[in-house]
């Protein structure tokens, strides 16, 4: 009788032994253990650009490019991150570069290519667009530009200024005791200008009036007083030629003036609205128009920076679990042995009754 039960749960060892490693077999084999998807997502970035936007950017995916409230952030679990991760070069400097990339785990399966190039569309959208606006808008910002054009314009007036002056009747009376030997007009028309301001002053100054014309080849058929108002009313005529202060040639008020409607139209402007500073001045100085120049162009060039460096997406296809039987037969066999001595217990006295 001990045989024969020997026998008898020797079979039902081996059938439990057979039915478990089956099993094993089967579920890792064929069927799927998650149904999940992980993708790994990185990409070089500028100021943690990314890092701030990524998730708004997922949001946004996910919802087919609608915007989401907080609460229906939270409400919905569309993806998980996991393993975030950023890193800089230097361990020191407060490196504007840095890498980052993270695990984005899904419930729905992506295809890696469309997904890369739908984040970086809905990435580059609005960059293109804060480039856009202030390429757009440059010249309300550029101070500097403006300095420039506007000192052009001076520039050309006074060397026109020179030519006239040079060319004039005036010039040939009373030529320049030296010459001015620089080839830049603009520097030679301001030393004939001091020049001729100079000895024009003088001439009304009675105690240096009588030493000024004794340079001046006058003639004798006239008496001092007589040439000396001559002169006077000549140089008075001629006055444009010589003094920009009173013809105007180089108002600074005027110049004060005209940048401080281009800083009071830029302030009121939608463009300015849409990106200003935390603060700024509310009237108009050279420096804070400066300011306001380095502020837009930091801007403009960090989102060029950011432009060039795109979203890297890499699908982590499931590792499969094939059964190994070296190191899953130990196992199963210690399942087996287990299952088959509860049988036992439960079942000894049913099956010597049956073997009597």
């Amino acid at each position: 009788m001990k045989l024969k039960l020997a026998t008898l749960y020797s079979f039902f060892f081996i059938l439990i032994f057979v039915i478990f490693s089956s099993l094993n077999f089967f579920y890792k084999s064929f069927i799927k253990v998650s149904n999940t998807y992980t993708y790994t997502i990185s990409g070089e970035q500028y100021f943690g650009f990314k890092d701030r936007s990524l998730t708004d950017i997922l949001y946004k995916y996910f919802s087919k490019k609608k915007n989401i409230s907080e609460r229906e952030k939270k409400l919905q679990t569309l993806f998980i991150i996991e393993k975030k991760n950023i890193k800089v070069s230097s361990l020191t400097l407060n490196q504007a570069k840095s890498i980052i990339s993270l695990d984005l785990i899904t419930k729905n399966y992506l295809d890696e290519n469309e997904f890369e190039e739908s984040l970086n569309n809905i990435y580059f959208e609005p960059i293109k667009k804060i480039m856009n606006d202030l390429e757009s808008n440059n010249k309300k910002y550029n101070f500097s530009a403006m300095l420039n054009d506007y000192e052009k314009k001076i520039n050309n007036k006074i060397i026109d200024a020179y030519d006239n002056l040079i060319n004039s009747k005036f010039f040939t009376n009373y030529p320049p005791d030296r010459d001015c030997n620089y080839a830049d007009k603009i520097i030679c028309y301001d030393f004939y200008t001091k020049y001729y301001l100079n000895l024009y002053y003088s001439l009304k100054d009675t105690k240096l009036s009588k030493s000024v014309l004794g340079k001046l080849d006058f003639t004798k058929d006239k008496t001092e007083t007589e040439y000396l108002i001559e002169i006077l009313s000549d140089f008075e005529k001629n006055r444009y030629l010589f003094d920009n202060y009173n013809t105007e040639l180089i108002d600074y008020n005027k110049r004060e003036i005209n940048f401080e409607e281009k800083y009071d139209k830029l302030i009121k402007s939608d463009f300015f609205r849409e990106y200003m500073p935390k603060s700024y001045c509310l009237s108009y100085s050279m420096s804070c128009f400066k300011n306001l120049e380095i502020y837009f162009n930091e801007i403009l060039i960090q989102h060029r920076l950011e432009s060039e460096l795109p979203f890297n997406v890499i699908y982590n296809k499931p590792k499969k679990s094939n059964f190994n039987f070296k190191n899953e037969t130990p196992v199963i066999l210690g399942i087996s042995i287990t299952a088959t001595y509860i049988f036992f217990i439960f079942t000894k006295r049913f099956f010597r009754r049956k073997i009597k």
